[in-house]
């Protein structure tokens, strides 16, 4: 009776075994293989930071803004051969004013094309502008020409990315509106990307929205190792210095650095676009 039974049940198990892997399993594997490739975690473009403002080796930044004042002993180590670099800027915590530079290439890591329909930045973290000590340096060199150049307003509610106007470093109108990207598998592109802000030390990364296979996609670009950071201006500075290649910092008042406000607009380093 058992041995009657279990022949009956092992011919069952294996006719719906076949009938599954004859009809079943193809289409239910490519659906389940469709599904994990819409939500996986899987990016879908590859995106490589090629260069920010904390990495270039000289400042391109004309002013930069530390928590803490710099002691007399500090001034003298910075004065005693360390070279003024954004690298090192960055090192004891330093963050430019007005605006930072990011460069990032994007490569479409999918069989079927990407379509980029709109970029926004993201604020992490706000805090009060730094009112430690001022650093004011002017720039050195040029920047290598982008083959997209926008640039995001942090103190707007909602930071899309915007055309950038080289005159004035100030954003136009949303880059997105009325241009879309689209990326071959395999092809990249190079942005070059600009925050601002005039009122708030921001941490941000940048919010990518792109069509794939006619599906919305969303990924975010952020470097954790080396956070992507601006600071507007304080209003005054417990210290401030002026540096020059010959002698290094030299100690220089808040209200001289900023015509007595560093918060109001006028003619002197900090502007809507950044310092200049």
């Amino acid at each position: 009776m058992r041995t009657w039974r279990g022949v009956v049940l092992t011919s069952l198990i294996t006719g719906l075994i076949a009938a599954f892997l004859s009809v079943t399993v193809p289409r239910g594997l490519v659906s389940a293989m469709d599904w994990w490739s819409d939500r996986s975690d899987a990016p879908v473009l590859r995106a490589t930071v090629v260069s920010a403002m904390a990495d270039s080796p000289d400042p391109s930044d004309a002013a930069w803004a530390l928590r803490r004042p710099l002691s007399a002993a500090q001034v003298r180590a910075w004065n005693g051969g360390y070279k003024m670099t954004t690298r090192g800027l960055a090192a004891r915590h330093a963050v430019p004013i007005g605006r930072s530079l990011v460069s990032v290439v994007l490569e479409n890591t999918r069989e079927e094309p990407v379509v980029l329909v709109g970029m926004r930045a993201e604020i992490q973290q706000r805090r009060t502008p730094p009112d430690g000590a001022l650093i004011i340096r002017g720039p050195i060199g040029g920047e290598p020409s982008p083959r997209v150049d926008v640039v995001f307003d942090l103190d707007e509610p909602r930071p899309e990315a915007r055309r950038f106007n080289p005159e004035t470093e100030l954003g136009g109108d949303r880059y997105f509106e009325s241009v879309s990207i689209t990326l071959a598998r395999g092809e990249k592109i190079v942005f070059n990307l600009r925050a601002n802000s005039l009122t708030c030390q921001c941490r941000w990364r940048v919010a990518i929205d792109m069509e794939v296979d006619g599906a919305v996609r969303h990924q975010t670009v952020d470097r954790p190792s080396k956070p992507f950071w601006v600071t507007g201006p304080a209003k005054a500075y417990q210290t401030a210095y002026k540096w020059n290649g010959e002698h290094g910092l030299a100690a220089v008042t808040s209200a001289t650095a900023c015509s007595g406000d560093c918060t109001k607009p006028g003619e002197h380093w900090i502007t809507r676009g950044g310092p200049r």
